[in-house]
């Protein structure tokens, strides 16, 4: 946790939490390592937000790639690494530990911090689009089994199909800057809501097998329209949307 300028270490378990280990230089007490974090949202939405926090008073070693699209991330934020790579090349590192998150994830606090960020970035951009985010060809699964036909009733209302997956992490905010409407299955891309207009309008599409809320939730810390829509099981997490779903009043002109 980190609070007031400081970092405190404990080991911390509980279920739906980010555990984030750190390892701690016991001979410099600002330099803290982050080990490598799986998973766009969890790196995005939970990890970030801390690093942009200590950043102003710690030195900040990382587990990456420079090719890494996290490290991408890293610099979109102006979060500026000490170190890059595994420090069990050097023994300057003490014990990892575990950094205690508050509450349930995503804090409401991380998302508002991120959210702040790019409204400074993206304050002249006007929202226009209509983007259906389209998981084909992803292989975690929760794909729309009869996406052509969801395509046809959105195409009607002015859609167009992106695939941010393809997309550099600065390409996909400038993305998300210009969204006016978003329709989209539960999966990370929606991490980008936090870079959202605040008048933009949220349609997740979701298995009834596999509902989760964490995206509902940011939507509410950032007071944004968000409709969550069941559609029916197919073959694993996949599943099927009836398009009949999509009527007009639920989008935004």
């Amino acid at each position: 946790m980190y609070e007031d300028g400081k970092l405190e270490v404990t080991n911390f378990k509980r279920p739906m939490l980010l555990r984030a280990n750190f390892l701690i230089n016991p001979n410099k007490e600002n330099l803290v390592h982050v080990p490598k974090i799986s998973g766009f949202f969890h790196f995005y939405i939970q990890l970030v937000p801390l690093l942009l926090r200590l950043k102003e008073d710690y030195q900040i070693s990382i587990d990456l790639d420079t090719t890494n699209e996290y490290f991408e991330i890293l610099q979109y934020f102006g979060i500026k690494l000490s170190e890059v790579g595994s420090p069990k090349k050097s023994n300057s590192f003490g014990v990892a530990r575990t950094i205690k998150q508050r509450g349930l994830y995503p804090s409401i606090e991380d998302v508002r911090l991120l959210n702040s960020f790019h409204r400074d970035i993206s304050v002249e951009t006007t929202p226009t689009r209509n983007l259906y985010l389209t998981r084909f060809g992803n292989t975690n699964g929760r794909h729309i089994t009869n996406e052509s036909e969801l395509l046809e009733s959105l195409n009607r209302f002015g859609f167009e199909t992106v695939d941010p997956g393809k997309m550099s992490f600065a390409a996909q905010s400038k993305l998300f800057y210009e969204a006016k409407n978003i329709v989209a299955p539960h999966g990370s891309a929606l991490s980008h809501l936090v870079a959202v207009p605040s008048s933009c309008n949220i349609i997740e599409l979701n298995s009834p097998s596999n509902v989760r809320w964490h995206f509902r939730k940011m939507s509410e810390a950032l007071d944004l329209r968000h409709t969550l829509i069941i559609g029916k099981e197919s073959t694993g997490s996949d599943f099927s949307i009836d398009p009949n779903f999509l009527v007009e009043g639920m989008f935004l002109n």
